[in-house]
């Protein structure tokens, strides 16, 4: 798991979410290698119940108090394409998180 931090000002309500390196309409962003990719989702739990889908992205929402505050995501390989086998590797990605408030 990743965490991502906030700091919000006291009585703020704010929502972090995953803005932008999803396939739409798909939930996972790809993760490539040369001409290989894998799909990578992500949970907001380590039981992998709670998806976190490309139709908004949300994490997570609170209210502000002037401290840090954390939330945690979950990452889960979730395999690949018929016609593009997985190889071993370093894979990489980009993927941008949003604080609306």
């Amino acid at each position: 798991p990743f965490q991502v931090s906030v700091k919000c000002t006291n009585g703020i309500n704010y929502s972090v979410s995953i803005a932008t390196g999803w396939v739409i309409p798909h939930n996972y962003v790809r993760l490539i290698q040369g001409s290989s990719w894998v799909r990578l989702t992500f949970f907001r739990d380590s039981a992998y119940t709670q998806q976190i889908t490309s139709s908004g992205g949300v994490i997570g929402s609170n209210t502000g108090n002037g401290n840090t505050q954390t939330f945690t995501v979950y990452p889960r390989l979730a395999g690949c394409d018929s016609w593009d086998p997985c190889y071993a590797g370093n894979y990489s990605g980009t993927f941008i998180f949003r604080i609306t408030y």
